[in-house]
């Protein structure tokens, strides 16, 4: 009751896969760790993150809840009006 070659050569290319997409994910959660970092160091007004937020929504088609998590901006900020 083994595994066959052919399951065996599967397995070990599943394993290869698994392993590069585990290496995805870490590399990107790092750059965006990285990214809001540098935000947060930026100390950027709620208004420019705002708009940043914005940017983020409208050219790649997120959530406002997703843009405002980016930029660590409160939702109360966006809906905010002065």
């Amino acid at each position: 009751g083994g595994l066959g070659v052919s399951e065996l050569r599967r397995l070990k290319q599943l394993e290869e896969e698994n392993q590069q997409l585990k290496q995805l994910v870490a590399d990107l959660s790092l750059d965006k760790q990285m990214l809001q970092d540098v935000l947060k160091k930026k100390v950027l007004k709620p208004v420019q993150r705002r708009h940043v937020a914005q940017h983020l929504r409208d050219a790649y088609r997120i959530s406002t809840r997703r843009a405002c998590q980016l930029v660590s901006l409160q939702r109360s900020s966006w809906y905010y009006q002065p």
